[in-house]
């Protein structure tokens, strides 16, 4: 996604990804190992999975608290085209 006003050098994205298939208890659960991201144009490189605190969700009516079993962070870098 392009904007008239996105500045390219200091542009950044987040979003969040359900990962499915990854384990089902604090024993179980496992890290990606190797991320792929796929987009139009020359693509992206990813780094490592990085293990942080676990996501805390809260119910829409703010009376629930949940918390995923396991949250990683990875930083993909989009690669540029040489001419």
């Amino acid at each position: 996604m392009s904007s008239w006003a996105q500045d390219p050098v200091n542009a950044v994205s987040s979003f969040q990804v359900s990962v499915g298939a990854a384990g089902t208890t604090n024993k179980t659960v496992r890290v990606p190992k190797n991320i792929t991201l796929k987009a139009p144009g020359p693509g992206y490189t990813c780094g490592p999975a990085k293990i942080v605190r676990p996501t805390v969700f809260l119910s829409a009516d703010k009376r629930r608290v949940t918390q995923a079993l396991m949250t990683w962070n990875i930083t993909c870098t989009l690669l540029k085209m040489v001419p």
